[in-house]
């Protein structure tokens, strides 16, 4: 499996199981092999009902998955018939897995269209928003030609900026897992509470809260460097989240573009060498001792019956 934050992995073998029961795979298999018409089958739905009763699908305990296709043929039957039945399950399997990965596939670029127009969408937003910031912090500057700022307040500035640049980017991480787990997951919990969290040292820093008394609370800055440090807070809020958003955009663009294999064949399927069932040995010796049966209870009943006669 491959994954990263932004594609989570459909390759879980349950995942891959519920795509291979899914009615596209199954109608492609039925018209692949015309399974109708082999099935003797009235319509594709009736042929979907048997082909679910003749695949299974098991996972090993190593996480693969084991595919088996079973294909009956008459009791009295040519041996041409039996050997190319024997193929077609091979067959099918291997088709199985074949359409398989090319479903995964279109799911997974599928899933990248949608991450990428939203990141795109946050990442024009974030660059519009940063030359405003940018064109902000210029006017201010040239109008109160204020340049510098104490080292204090400064520092003031570069926390805020991390928190906020930490807020922003949960938020985008946060909108994303939504889109792939249930709201009640632990990691969407976790990062929800994470976000409180640095909201609210965030708003303890703006009031100067005891907490952080080395750093002086932007309510007390005089009104002018109050002004410009947020200008210049925004600017660096805004960079910080372009350089992240500019590597999850590009991210999202190759994941679109990808068109690689995301099923690795370890077997693929061969031809059985013998028959699955039934037992036909064990059936001749069975109906031979069921008649031998009915034969003896016969030949008393009959005995019985003449003698009683006499």
């Amino acid at each position: 499996p491959l994954s990263n934050f932004l594609i989570p992995t459909s390759d879980n073998p349950l995942n891959l199981i519920v795509i291979l029961k899914s009615r596209t795979i199954m109608e492609d298999v039925i018209n692949k092999f015309n399974l109708i018409q082999l099935y003797s089958a009235e319509n594709i739905e009736e042929a979907i009902e048997i082909l679910t009763d003749n695949v299974e699908y098991a996972i090993e305990s190593e996480g693969t998955i084991r595919i088996t296709s079973y294909v009956s043929t008459d009791w009295f039957h040519p041996a041409d018939l039996e050997e190319s039945s024997k193929f077609l399950s091979a067959d099918i399997v291997n088709y199985y897995i074949e359409r398989l990965n090319i479903l995964n596939v279109k799911l997974k670029s599928e899933h990248a269209s949608f991450q990428r127009a939203f990141i795109e969408e946050r990442y024009n937003q974030n660059i519009y928003d940063l030359q405003v910031a940018e064109e902000n912090l210029k006017i201010f500057q040239e109008e109160y030609n204020m340049v510098s700022l104490e080292e204090q307040t400064t520092a003031a500035i570069e926390v805020a900026t991390k928190l906020i640049s930490r807020i922003s980017i949960d938020e985008v991480k946060l909108y994303t897992l939504k889109q792939t787990l249930p709201a009640e997951h632990p990691e969407i919990k976790i990062l929800q509470s994470e976000i409180t969290e640095l909201n609210v040292q965030l708003e303890a820093l703006d009031n100067g809260d005891k907490e952080t008394a080395l750093i002086p609370g932007f309510s007390k800055v005089p009104n002018l460097g109050l002004k410009l440090n947020r200008l210049m807070r925004d600017v660096e809020i805004k960079n910080t989240i372009n350089i992240y958003l500019t590597q999850q955009y590009e991210d999202a663009k190759i994941q679109e573009a990808r068109n690689t294999p995301t099923i690795q064949v370890l077997d693929p399927a061969n031809k059985p060498f013998k028959k699955y069932k039934p037992r036909r040995l064990l059936l001749v010796v069975t109906t031979f001792l069921i008649t031998l049966l009915l034969n003896i209870m016969y030949l008393v009943a009959v005995d019985n019956y003449n003698t009683n006669k006499a």
